[in-house]
């Protein structure tokens, strides 16, 4: 940016951090609390959405929950909502909005699954993951299992 350049007084929008309001604690969950603690400790405003559902079995009312919780300009979602919306995401995308996925893992990976859910699950999150701006994964191993599951580069 040329020193003469400036960023508006209001600064760049707070991204969304887009999570499932779960019954009670999960791996998933405090990893995004602990996210959103250190961005704000270094002066990055989010905002957490915590939408409720059956995730990743939502309803057509969790799905629409969704959709509303999408419509920040800047969102990272986690993966157990984003992977069983994929619509959602997609509709978010094409109306301009930045959705990054945010992997811990991939819901079809979820040991004891019978074999049809796992592909069902396995068809809607490698469309989520088409869908989405960007894929970002906490660990060089998820990574990995996305770009060999699902073809999608993930940072």
């Amino acid at each position: 940016m040329p020193a003469s350049a400036s960023l508006p007084a209001s600064g760049p929008p707070a991204p969304a951090l887009v999570t499932w309001a779960a019954p009670g604690p999960s791996g998933g969950n405090t990893y995004n609390r602990e996210l959103v603690a250190a961005l704000r400790e270094r002066g990055v405003r989010v905002e957490v959405r915590a939408v409720p559902g059956r995730w990743p079995e939502p309803t057509a009312e969790d799905r629409a929950a969704l959709a509303a919780a999408l419509d920040a300009p800047v969102t990272l979602a986690d993966a157990i909502v984003a992977c069983a919306a994929p619509e959602q995401v997609g509709a978010a995308v094409a109306a301009g909005r930045t959705v990054a996925v945010l992997l811990h893992m991939l819901p079809s990976a979820e040991v004891g699954l019978p074999t049809a859910e796992r592909e069902r699950r396995a068809r809607a999150e490698r469309a989520a993951l088409q869908a989405a701006s960007a894929v970002v994964c906490p660990s060089a191993v998820a990574a990995a299992d996305v770009a060999r599951r699902h073809g999608v580069a993930a940072r």
